[in-house]
């Protein structure tokens, strides 16, 4: 098993792998799968949420266990209008 022999390794080679997959993927991919158990007991058919263009490790794990979508964000202020605040 790839995953148990990296384990085994100590604190060289592919050890910073592992730890960020442990503290980082999995809690996300932890919370996610909690996000799915509530949505799926709630009769929820989607579960939607906005990440920036910029956040590509967090895309590349969204993309993983989800489809994006072809929304696009905007924001609309005074200072995107000019008008007086």
């Amino acid at each position: 098993m790839v995953w148990g022999n990296v384990l085994t390794m100590g604190f060289g080679g592919y050890s910073f792998l592992i730890c960020f997959f442990i503290l980082l993927v999995s809690p996300v991919l932890a919370l996610l799968h909690h996000l799915d158990g509530i949505a799926a007991a709630r009769g929820w058919p989607v579960t939607r949420w906005i990440t920036q263009d910029n956040n590509y490790r967090a895309r590349g794990l969204y993309d993983s266990l989800s489809t994006r979508t072809g929304w696009i964000t905007y924001e609309m202020t005074a200072a995107t209008t000019g008008r007086q605040s």
